[in-house]
């Protein structure tokens, strides 16, 4: 009797842990295990992962560079022009647009497309290489050599997206002023000096602040995704191909939860900022 209630318990715990809700519990504990991890191996001597990080973060902007300020300058125009320009000129406010479009742009828009540009881009590319390196067993060899595979390439690699997002995020904000001053005055017909006051007036250094603030974040957590998706690699080049997707996959939905979360709580502290000067 003892002997099959131990066979009835061993089948349901096999039934249990091949489920795919205790896949998504493995995934999310060992994501949260190596965002700390990582951390503590960053913040100790000694520092040798710097000239890496920053041979990645290079790599990361390279490719990610020209999509971005593409996307940018295209969304802002389409919308910031084109579409709120025409309803705010239609209404006779057309001199209170630039404050309020650039200030929900860096709140929003600029964030958004940056981060899902480099989750897509620069994210995909780091779990391909972290899971092409298990496949090949080649961080089994650095285990067998004494080399510690965390220090030696996922540190590098996830602070290199956090370097990558905070200068990516700082283009990301650029272009789209860029665009929108050159553009805005004339089609709204008002001079660029409302453009500009309007802007000074609405844009806050607290809105800049938050925005580079939710970069870091979330170019730490991309880079933790895309390094455990890798280390969890199996199957070959499928494997890796599936590695890619569900590091997308969870970058994107997490972007979008953690952007929506913080700018509610951000703007329940500072209420004042919803209101619109000029």
């Amino acid at each position: 009797m003892g002997e099959v209630v131990g066979n009835r318990r061993a089948s349901v715990g096999v039934r249990v842990e091949g489920s795919p809700a205790y896949g998504v519990l493995k995934t999310c504990k060992d994501m949260f295990m190596l965002g700390p991890k990582t951390l503590r191996l960053a913040a100790t001597p000694p520092y040798s992962w710097l000239p890496d990080a920053m041979v990645e973060a290079n790599l990361a902007m390279r490719r990610c560079i020209i999509p971005l300020a593409i996307s940018q300058a295209i969304w802002i125009i389409g919308f910031g022009v084109l579409n709120f320009g025409e309803v705010a000129y239609t209404l006779g406010v057309s001199d209170r647009a630039p404050g309020g479009v650039m200030v929900g742009y860096t709140r929003e828009v600029a964030t958004w497309i940056t981060m899902m540009i480099i989750a897509g881009i620069a994210g995909s590319a780091l779990a391909a290489d972290i899971g092409a390196r298990k496949i090949r067993e080649e961080l089994d060899a650095m285990a067998v050599l004494g080399v510690d595979q965390f220090r030696t390439l996922i540190v590098p690699r996830v602070m290199a997206m956090v370097y990558a997002a905070l200068i990516l995020g700082l283009i990301g904000l650029l272009v789209p002023i860029a665009a929108y001053y050159t553009l805005v005055p004339a089609f709204l017909e008002f001079p660029s000096s409302v453009y500009r006051e309007s802007m000074y007036l609405n844009l806050q250094p607290l809105d800049l602040y938050s925005t580079f603030f939710k970069h870091a974040i979330m170019g730490f957590f991309i880079g933790i995704v895309a390094c455990e998706r890798g280390l969890a690699t199996k199957g070959g080049a499928e494997g890796v191909g599936l590695t890619v997707t569900q590091t997308v996959v969870v970058s994107f939905f997490g972007i979008w939860a953690f952007n929506s979360v913080f700018n509610i709580g951000f703007l329940t502290i500072f209420p004042d900022l919803l209101v619109l000067k000029g």
